[in-house]
This record gives C-alpha cells, sequence and structure tokens, in this order.
C-alpha cells in the first residue's frame, strides 16, 4: 500500500487505534528536549536501575527462577519499580529527579534519596542501610551491584550523578510514561502479550507477543514491542516493534506514522524520537504512535505468516 503522501502529522485514519483514548489524554508532550540530547540522563538512570536492582538482590530469589529480574512503571510515583521482596517492600526509581524509593507494602513512600550529588558507591551504602531495617535476615555485607555490562559513564568511575539538567530527566520520564501507557494498551489487546516490563540490561520498557507456540517441537515465534531510551543503534528514544524469528530476505512493507524499517544488526519496524516530536501537539504525537504500531504489529504478524485473527490458537 503506497502511504508517502498520508505521512503528515495531523494524519488519522478512521480505523481501530491501537491506543486507548485514555491513553492519549494522558500523553505528555515530548520534544521539549530534543531526543538526541538525552543521553547523559539515560546513562545516569541506567546506573541509578542498578540500584534498584541491588535492593531486590539482596533478598532470597532463588525460588522465582530470575522472575524478579525487571521492574514495572508505577504511574503514581512516576517511577521504575522492581518487585515485591519477602518482606513486602519495593525500591524504584523516580526518573524525573533521579530519586531512589523504598516503598512500603502498599506502595507508599517509606524512605528516599535524590542521587544528585551522591556517589554510586555512596547511595548503594544508603541503600544497604535502610535495607538492613527492613529486615533481620540479611548479613552486615554491603550490597552489590550485578554486572550487566552497562556503559561506562562518570557515575560508573567515582564521580557523583547530576540532574542540575533537570529538563532532560523530566523529558525522559515523559518518555517511559508514555510508552508504558502505550504498551500496556498493547497488551491489553492482546491475549497472549506478557506484562509490560523494564528491563535492566538495557532499561528498556517492552511486551512480548507470543504469536505461534509448539512446545513439543520446542519453537515460538513472538513479536517484541518496545520502547528503548536510547543505545549503540539510535542515540535517541525509539519504538521497535520486531519479529522473531526474522529472515534476511523479506519483503518490507510501508510503515505508518513516520516509521521506517531498521535491518542490520537486527531487523525490526522503528519509530525514532526525532521523528516523533516533529508533532507539537500531544494528541498528534499520541495518534500519531498508534498509527505506527498498528501498522508495525500487522506487517510483522504477515511477516511471520500468522494471521491476527489465528492469535487465540497460540498454546500454553
Amino acid at each position: 500500500m503506497e502511504i508517502d503522501e498520508r505521512r503528515c502529522f495531523g494524519y488519522v485514519l478512521g480505523l481501530t487505534m491501537v491506543l486507548q483514548e485514555e491513553s492519549i489524554r494522558m500523553w505528555h508532550r515530548l520534544g521539549e528536549v530534543s531526543p538526541e540530547k538525552l543521553g547523559d540522563a539515560v546513562q545516569q538512570t541506567h546506573w541509578a536501575v542498578q540500584l534498584v536492582m541491588a535492593f531486590t538482590d539482596a533478598f532470597e530469589w532463588s525460588s522465582l527462577d530470575m522472575n524478579h529480574d525487571n521492574l514495572k512503571w508505577y504511574e503514581d510515583h512516576q517511577a521504575l519499580v522492581g518487585h515485591r521482596v519477602p518482606t513486602g517492600f519495593r525500591a524504584g526509581l523516580r526518573i524525573s529527579d533521579l530519586s531512589l524509593l523504598i516503598l512500603d507494602k502498599d506502595t507508599s513512600i517509606r524512605e528516599e534519596l535524590c542521587l544528585h550529588g551522591h556517589t554510586l558507591e555512596q547511595s548503594l551504602a544508603w541503600l544497604s542501610v535502610h535495607t538492613r531495617k527492613l529486615t533481620s535476615r540479611l548479613s552486615n555485607d554491603p550490597l552489590t551491584l550485578r554486572d550487566y555490562g552497562v556503559p561506562a559513564h562518570g557515575v560508573s568511575e567515582g564521580k557523583p550523578f547530576s540532574t542540575r539538567d533537570e529538563e532532560a530527566f523530566e523529558e525522559l520520564s515523559y518518555w517511559y510514561g508514555n510508552a508504558a501507557n502505550a504498551l500496556r494498551d498493547v497488551a491489553g489487546s492482546k491475549h497472549s502479550a506478557s506484562s509490560v516490563r523494564c528491563w535492566p540490561q538495557h532499561i528498556n520498557i517492552c511486551t512480548r507477543i507470543v504469536v505461534e507456540s509448539d512446545e513439543l517441537q520446542n519453537d515460538e515465534k513472538w513479536i517484541t514491542v518496545g520502547m528503548n531510551p536510547g543505545d549503540s543503534v539510535f542515540d535517541e528514544p525509539y519504538i521497535y516493534v520486531n519479529p522473531w524469528p526474522c529472515e534476511p530476505d523479506w519483503e518490507l512493507p510501508s510503515l505508518l506514522g513516520n516509521g521506517h524499517w531498521y535491518r542490520d544488526s537486527w531487523t525490526g519496524a522503528v519509530l525514532t524520537g526525532r521523528d516523533l516530536v516533529l508533532a507539537y501537539s500531544p494528541e498528534i504525537q499520541a495518534r500519531q504512535l498508534s498509527d505506527f504500531l498498528r501498522s508495525a504489529i500487522a506487517a510483522n504478524y504477515d511477516l511471520l505468516e500468522i494471521s491476527q485473527s489465528a492469535e487465540g490458537s497460540v498454546s500454553s
């Protein structure tokens, strides 16, 4: 289908939208800070998230088969929050001001530390002290960070966190909040979709839609829909929809919403931050994203030769 003449930011077809009207109303306009200028905020957030995981790792988790190794966006706190530990508490990170949170059993804030001016070591020491207050079962050993191969940054070399660029951290928080709401709508429309989670290795937030599964053959096909705040592929936030498995010789269809295909280190549909923020209106940004997701998800189903209407045949 030829859609070039429709690739304008006010374009809305009378077709089913991926984003629900509530998510469109809740959309925070993006672009106050250019997407390519969020790199430092992203890198500091990446290291700060590791503190949340250190809190979670301090408790016995072996029986959970690493299912705790992710975070969820909590709209009330505008924060990425880890799983509840056996004592009922959770740790989280409010991105807008880079504050480390410890939440009570009812998810109210019990303790918090603004990381600005504190080193990674000092922050880990603070977290260790407050973690031990929550249980008598922990040793006096300091909490430790996992080795996820997070890219080096000044904070990993002993420099303190800095949120002097307040607008960048607030903008990054909007990217996560908007993405979490959009992905929740995607996951809610597909019965085989996973819950929306953020993964500390790359701090991408995503859902995975299993579209075909054969347990006897140990074979699955799936589509991952997510937001990456920026990495070695794109130095800005981007929305992606990619299939598994993929074939190098696929003929890739056109996409709506200013999306395009990436097919270097992986194959997938991409909507970059700079292409999304060109639309000034928050409603038009949200609807542009919805158009992109609708066309990209449909294209991924077609590439995997799966009918969306047949998704219900996925085995458990």
